[in-house]
């Protein structure tokens, strides 16, 4: 991680002092996940460096690609390259469904 990205990670204090302006956020959130103040701090920072990382809302999809599948779901040999939809509007669903 870059020197200047890492600056932005905030410090327990700073973690704290956004937990006290939050009403939403319990107190002592830690606490209810049965894990120690300084590992909450840690896992607060590690996220936040982990979201660095993350395109925003309105940047572009990474290119990539993929094979279609049938309607069983069968691999079917044909491939998919998300930027032959570029221009049009597109829905991207991520997730399990096992």
């Amino acid at each position: 991680m870059s020197e200047e990205m890492e600056k932005n990670i905030p410090t327990a204090e700073e973690i704290f002092e956004r937990l006290r302006s939050n009403p939403a956020v319990p107190s002592q959130p830690w606490e209810g996940w049965g894990i120690s103040k300084e590992e909450f701090v840690k896992y607060a920072q590690d996220k936040i460096r982990r979201d660095q990382g993350t395109p925003r809302e309105g940047t572009l999809a990474p290119n990539f690609t993929v094979e279609r599948l049938d309607s069983k779901g069968q691999r079917t040999g044909e491939m998919f390259a998300l930027s032959s939809l570029f221009g049009k509007p597109i829905a991207l669903l991520f997730g399990s469904y096992t």
